[in-house]
């Protein structure tokens, strides 16, 4: 109950137009592996096979807590809908790095020339081509006979991503196969900061 109204709460905030996030110009490779680490033990819990990797070059501005929502809520997303002894692929990289584990139709999907991707990759049923269009839409749900302990499952945690990600300036889409798997695929661009400086 305290999770869905956090969430409510934040989604409402997003909407306003008066709500200004603050940012801060961070070193990127340092703040993205900060970011991603604290994901192992949720996976061994799970049986599920984490890849990480990070590298990442160059200032991003992000509000730093606004990321740790972001990818709390996709990592989640990605570890409820990944079966026991699955993987999920994690990571942070310039847009001209491909991590060896990204599915070829992730890998098409990362067609930026500068700034990061953000991917949060897992096995699984995938999702069909109807509700990849509305996966971003709030109270959404793709699977709605999820009722297993420990799922958020308020529909919100998506929506409340896309807002975050576009706030930065980023775009994020999902891309899936059925049968494959699934992936969040965030774009973040490079700091402003150093093009003034």
């Amino acid at each position: 109950m305290r999770q869905m109204l956090d969430d409510l709460s934040m989604y409402t905030l997003l909407q306003s137009s008066t709500y200004d996030m603050e940012f801060v110009a961070v070193e990127g490779d340092e703040f993205f592996d900060m970011l991603l680490s604290g994901y192992q033990t949720l996976c061994d819990e799970k049986q599920i096979s984490l890849d990480m990797q990070v590298d990442v070059t160059g200032e991003f501005a992000v509000n730093a807590k606004q990321m740790m929502r972001v990818v709390d809520n996709v990592v989640a997303n990605a570890i409820s809908h990944t079966a026991v002894e699955g993987s999920i692929g994690l990571s942070a990289t310039d847009a001209k790095v491909v991590p060896s584990w990204t599915y070829d139709f992730v890998q098409q999907a990362m067609t930026a020339d500068d700034g990061l991707y953000l991917i949060v990759q897992n096995e699984g049923k995938g999702v069909s081509e109807q509700q990849l269009t509305r996966v971003f839409e709030p109270l959404f749900q793709a699977d709605m006979a999820r009722t297993k302990a420990g799922d958020r499952g308020n529909g919100l945690g998506l929506s409340i991503t896309k807002q975050i990600i576009e706030k930065h300036g980023g775009t994020v889409r999902m891309v899936s196969s059925e049968a494959i798997g699934t992936a969040i695929i965030c774009w973040l661009p490079p700091s402003k900061g150093e093009e003034n400086g």
